[in-house]
């Protein structure tokens, strides 16, 4: 770090230069601004209108009541409070459409990009939250559902696994050794994974990954308590009552995907998703069903407007790709794709008036 203990010397010019270079570095150009503006509302508005929340927070916040422009200042607060709400429950919005579409990166890096923006939101950190949470859960019923697989093919396989103990080749002996291993850690995972899943109350998920846990211990340990708290919970009325509102909810959302089938229309395919998104801890299977749909759908109109657009046909390409903009309006690859084919189009215009 540069010393300081040379400031007697430095002519005052250069010391006022310094220090301004200080507070643009310490402090952001809302600083220097604040200094140097002879029309600060009008810097407020730029602010404002780049949604650079955080300069026109401070340059609101900094004008002494002195300024000969403070009342129209402070007038500014509250049009600022509603855009910084209005943007967090867009952001809001938009992270969560994102997530539903499976589009998780682009989902975290819409919110990163807001919380540049806004790096003290209680809104903000509020969706991070909500967003953490549904992958967490997304990730624990896609690891929970492969570790049952794996488990299930382990025991139906138990006299294999022992055959390969009985012989005497060095690749029978480390076969036999994988295997053992991996059912040892597969233990531990079905258990540790099922605690987690009792914690959410999921009981049944619950039920499966503890009762496979010990059947491939095979030490004869009896069933856990929390294995049987889970089976009591199978087996109790309020559980009944709420499988039977699941499969109303299984029902109605398979009739939806029947009529996207049925018709091909994508409105279909949306108002299907929509349900299903609004009750994806209980219709997991379809939700992933209907966001690979999606995800297929976009992958397939992406690809298609850009070879439309590569052989110069840039009307047809806009309209490929305004089709499936419903799928993830804030898809950031498509948007871009937009904006691109639609600056084309203006300029052909252009030129065929000219």
């Amino acid at each position: 770090m540069p010393s300081f203990s040379t400031r007697s010397w430095k002519p005052a010019c250069v010391w006022r230069a310094a220090s301004l270079a200080v507070l643009l570095l310490l402090g952001g150009c809302a600083q220097l601004t604040l200094l140097t503006s002879e029309d600060l509302t009008a810097d407020i508005e730029k602010a404002r209108q780049e949604q650079d929340f955080r300069t026109a927070r401070y340059l609101i916040n900094s004008a002494a009541d002195t300024h000969p422009q403070y009342e129209s200042i402070r007038a500014q607060a509250s049009k600022l409070d509603r855009e910084i709400s209005d943007f967090e429950k867009q952001v809001h919005r938009e992270t969560l459409s994102l997530a539903r579409a499976g589009n998780w990166r682009a989902a975290h890096e819409r919110l990163d990009t807001a919380t540049d923006r806004l790096p003290d939101s209680a809104a903000l950190a509020s969706t991070r939250s909500a967003l953490e949470q549904r992958e967490e859960r997304v990730q624990a019923q896609a690891v929970s559902a492969l570790l049952l697989a794996e488990g299930r093919w382990l025991a139906d396989h138990g006299l294999q696994v022992r055959t390969l103990d009985q012989l005497t080749s060095s690749a029978a002996r480390r076969a036999h050794k994988t295997l053992a291993e991996r059912r040892s850690e597969l233990v531990l995972e079905l258990s540790e994974l099922g605690q987690w899943f009792a914690q959410q109350e999921d009981w049944q998920r619950t039920h499966q990954l503890l009762s496979l846990s010990r059947e491939l211990a095979a030490d004869g340990s009896p069933a856990s308590e929390l294995e049987r708290k889970a089976s009591q919970a199978l087996t109790s009325a309020s559980y009944r009552k709420r499988q039977q509102q699941v499969r109303r909810q299984r029902d109605q959302a398979e009739a939806l995907l029947g009529a996207y089938r049925d018709s091909g229309n994508l409105s279909d395919l949306l108002k299907a998703r929509d349900y299903i998104s609004a009750h994806s801890d209980t219709l997991e299977r379809l939700d992933q069903e209907v966001t690979q749909l999606c995800q297929q759908i976009m992958r397939a109109g992406l690809g298609e407007g850009e070879n439309l657009y590569a052989q110069g046909k840039y009307l047809q390409a806009q309209q490929a790709w305004q089709r499936i903009l419903p799928i993830s309006p804030e898809h950031p690859e498509l948007n871009k794709k937009l904006e691109r084919v639609g600056r084309v189009l203006q300029n052909l215009e252009a030129l065929q008036r000219d």
